[in-house]
């Protein structure tokens, strides 16, 4: 595993014009925002809408209320910090050898304050479906179910829980890129932001 301040690497190891490669269809940085954009806001009210339910279900309220004082806000801020970190760690051990492959890129991009994950080798459709949903059902799905099952439901759960789903939607948009385009035994590879399939022979 390697560590980068700055952009996405492009993989200057990878040739895409040599073996029968296709570059996945994907929008520009402002598109994939915009696409983005709807995906959060059905996330965010459909996973609160869940959480409200299983806490109606228990006889818990679904109120939250109090005072956001400096000291409140400050460990808000550190929160989210420790959701962004959790879930790029999921996507780092959902990858090939648990992201401790040489391949594997732990970076973060500065001028976009974007914290990120990326693999430079080839790994299964499959595989890249894993990776892009890991974050978003451990951290987002499976504590909701947990919840509904059991009523364990603290505060804190279901904040991580929503808060996660907001910041999975581009994963969300990714993968299913991925499912549309790739075919079923695809191969798949990144090369900088963009990602590239082929069928093996």
């Amino acid at each position: 595993m390697r560590f980068r301040l700055g952009p996405v690497p492009d993989d200057l190891g990878f040739n895409p014009c040599v073996g029968g490669w296709f570059r996945l269809k994907q929008p520009g940085l402002g598109w994939m925002m915009l696409m983005v954009l709807p995906v959060s806001v059905l996330l965010v009210v459909a996973l609160s809408s869940a959480w409200a339910f299983v806490l109606r279900m228990y006889g818990a309220s679904s109120a939250i209320g109090g005072v956001v004082t400096p000291a409140v806000a400050g460990l808000l801020l550190l929160g989210c910090a420790g959701i962004i970190v959790a879930h790029e760690a999921i996507h780092l051990l959902a990858l090939p050898h648990f992201g401790l492959a040489d391949d594997t890129v732990l970076g973060f991009w500065p001028q976009t304050f974007t914290p990120y994950v990326s693999y430079e080798g080839e790994t299964s459709r499959g595989r890249q479906i894993a990776v892009g949903l890991a974050p978003f059902l451990v951290l987002s799905v499976a504590p909701l179910v947990i919840g509904a099952l059991s009523g364990w439901a603290p505060l804190w759960i279901v904040i991580v829980g929503i808060l996660n789903g907001l910041g999975a939607s581009a994963d969300l948009v990714g993968v299913a890129l991925v499912v549309w385009q790739v075919p079923t035994h695809g191969r798949v590879r990144s090369k900088g932001l963009a990602t590239w399939w082929r069928v093996p022979v």
